[in-house]
């Protein structure tokens, strides 16, 4: 996984505990797994990660709203396929 967003990890970590302790369910724990399980899926394949980063990046910044759509799918596209990929491996995951 990208070091940058480790303090990104940790912050987020440290809010599902708490929520999970106050809720006493387990379900905040499984879905932040599920993400940064998908993060670091990602990550791991500089393509895949420099694919995802610019279609974010167009989605962001695209003056035509096709080609806005387009980046979106993209990212929907790389986030699915790298959360079949994790599926099996995470706690919980669908």
């Amino acid at each position: 996984m990208a070091p940058a967003k480790l303090p990104l990890l940790e912050a987020e970590r440290d809010e599902v505990l708490t929520l999970a302790a106050e809720t006493q369910s387990v379900g905040p724990v499984n879905g932040f797994l599920l993400r940064w399980a998908v993060t670091v899926e990602i990550e791991r394949h500089p393509r895949v990660a420099r694919r995802l980063h610019e279609a974010e990046r167009l989605v962001r910044t695209a003056t035509d709203g096709e080609a806005m759509r387009a980046a979106a799918r993209e990212v929907a596209g790389i986030k699915a396929a790298a959360r079949r990929a994790v599926g099996g491996r995470v706690a919980g995951a669908p």
